[in-house]
């Protein structure tokens, strides 16, 4: 059974780096090592350019894909897929 978004937060808590994948500008994938986060949104750096700082809100359940370790956020005006974090927590 899936994790629900609210467990996945939970989970994904408890983590201090994740990695994304950007489907629309793979430019934009790498990992990123958390500065804060909490049940509105990641902040993150992105060591791989210099420290960047960024923000990722939480989607809504509707606009989400969850398998396992995996958050898929999707458009929501075609429900394609944005971006995924990658998160190192086990099911």
């Amino acid at each position: 059974m899936p994790l629900s978004l609210a467990e996945f937060k939970r989970r994904a808590m408890q983590c201090t780096d994740f990695k994304v994948e950007n489907h629309r500008f793979p430019h934009r994938s790498g990992p990123r090592a958390v500065i804060r986060m909490n049940s509105s949104g990641v902040r993150a750096i992105r060591p791989d350019t210099a420290n960047e700082e960024t923000f990722t809100a939480w989607p809504y359940a509707r606009l989400c894909r969850i398998e396992d370790n995996r958050i898929t956020f999707l458009h929501d005006g075609n429900g394609s897929d944005c971006f995924t974090l990658v998160f190192p927590f086990t099911v």
